[in-house]
């Protein structure tokens, strides 16, 4: 069986790999490592991970817009 090998370059801003450097340290792992069983994770369940990625692309849109909200009304309070 042939292997193919890819490789993914993953932009991450400076904060939050810091915090996850810090999460997964004291687990004796690294980000790169993660990220591996992340992509390993989501090819073995694909329906999981389909699921998964569109709920969390929700909360994170619902975040964004909660964040957007909140600025528009700190500047409307200091206009």
């Amino acid at each position: 069986m042939e292997i193919h090998v890819n490789e993914v370059t993953v932009e991450i801003e400076d904060k939050l790999l810091e915090q996850a450097k810090a999460l997964l340290e004291p687990e004796g792992m690294t980000v790169e490592e993660l990220l591996r069983q992340f992509i390993r994770w989501c090819a073995e369940n694909p329906d999981l991970a389909e699921e998964t990625l569109r709920r969390w692309q929700k909360e994170e849109q619902k975040a964004e817009k909660t964040k957007t909200n909140n600025m528009d009304k700190e500047d409307i309070s200091h206009g």
